[in-house]
């Protein structure tokens, strides 16, 4: 599946959208979309991990430059030119990005 790139001023993106994992299902659920492998790698090197929340769902922490920030259902997790990650609200993603297709400048 292609991966979903957006642009914000000068800066492209490759990014996914969180969706709602409830308590039992599982805490890795992508919207639409095949998980892509620097969201794997991240995961795997503990920049992006599972927290439960007490609304009974999972959210994720992700490590951004910004420090560790929760992701909850509808944000986007989204990784820039130098491999940095970025938490996105939906509102923002909505407000700030577009669709950028057929982008090669996210490796």
């Amino acid at each position: 599946m292609a991966p979903q790139y957006f642009r914000t001023g000068y800066t492209v993106v490759e990014a996914v959208q969180y969706g709602l994992a409830e308590y039992a299902d599982s805490p890795w659920a992508i919207r639409g979309r095949e998980v892509p492998q620097w969201f794997v790698d991240a995961a795997g090197n503990d920049l992006i991990v599972p927290e439960f929340g007490g609304e009974d769902c999972w959210y994720l922490r992700v490590s951004t430059a910004n420090g560790s920030l929760r992701v909850g259902p509808d944000d986007w997790i989204a990784r820039d030119a130098r491999g940095v990650l970025r938490v996105i609200t939906s509102a923002a993603m909505s407000k700030d990005y577009r669709p950028e297709p057929n982008s090669d400048e996210v490796a």
